[in-house]
């Protein structure tokens, strides 16, 4: 009888066994999984990352551009001064005579000087403004950002991250599980090498890579910035020299006086404000 309860314990524990297993759903493969990092929410190596590259103060430096969109292409020497959020002065030297063209950002305006034609344009600091004058089309904040060294600022509330760490360690950024950025760092986790920014749907807008670094006070910055739109024939270079990172400075300088006997070029009469100097 004992022997017989005993074996009836057993089919018994056997039948509840399998019946709690047809219930249970079928465990779902995480990213780990699938030969991927999982997703999470907090990411020691972005913040290792954001610490290191926190770029303060105004970099001065003189800049080689090249720019090139389909067949045209467009080299310049310049004077270049750049702070973040999105403040940039940029001013054409040439190989002989002074500067033949400036352009200022800041968060009022777009200004643009042609003083061999005294065409004055005003605009807005506008990614389509912007676009008129530079190959790259970005929002003004993400291409100083990017020519500093830096990924676009995160404009998402809910960022998730992938980590995937080693000799060259690559972090993507998700917002709302959808990937927006990819960087890939140094080994130490503390500069860029390779940037890929996302449009919705995952398909690839630019690709920047960048080059050797150099230490400006405690921090350190590229000397070449490479910005690439594969799909728009789009590329443009920065090659930095005699780079300077400041502290002090006069925010004024990144807008320009409009000159009188200058033909003024309102660029959107709706909303384009008069501007300093006007």
């Amino acid at each position: 009888m004992n022997s017989l309860d005993k074996t009836t314990r057993t089919v018994f524990s056997l039948l509840l066994l399998s019946l709690l297993i047809s219930c249970t759903p079928p465990a779902l493969l995480t990213p780990s999984e699938k030969g991927q990092a999982p997703v999470v929410a907090f990411s020691p190596l972005w913040e290792k990352f954001k610490k290191a590259s926190d770029v303060r103060g105004t970099l001065q430096a003189f800049a080689q551009i090249d720019m090139q969109a389909g067949d045209d292409r467009h080299h310049l020497k310049a004077a270049l001064l750049l702070k973040r959020p999105a403040l940039m002065r940029l001013e054409n030297i040439p190989l002989f005579g002074p500067p033949d063209f400036f352009l200022t950002l800041n968060e009022k305006s777009l200004k643009i000087f042609f003083p061999g034609k005294k065409e004055f344009y005003l605009a807005r600091p506008r990614q389509e403004d912007l676009a008129h004058f530079l190959p790259v089309s970005m929002p003004p904040a993400d291409l100083v950002a990017i020519l500093l060294g830096l990924p676009p600022p995160l404009r998402e509330s809910e960022i998730s991250f992938r980590e995937a760490p080693g000799n060259a360690p690559r972090l993507e950024l998700l917002a709302h599980g959808e990937k927006i950025q990819t960087l890939w760092l140094t080994s130490d986790g503390e500069h860029l090498i390779d940037m890929e920014i996302f449009a919705p749907g995952g398909q690839t807008i630019y690709r920047i890579n960048y080059g050797s670094y150099r230490p400006l006070g405690n921090r350190s910055l590229p000397e070449k910035v490479t910005i690439v739109a594969e799909e728009k024939k789009i590329r443009m270079i920065v090659n930095y020299r005699e780079m300077e990172l400041s502290m002090a400075g006069d925010e004024a300088i990144f807008d320009l006086p409009i000159p009188a006997d200058t033909k003024l070029i309102v660029m959107d009469n709706k909303d384009t404000p008069t501007g300093n100097g006007q």
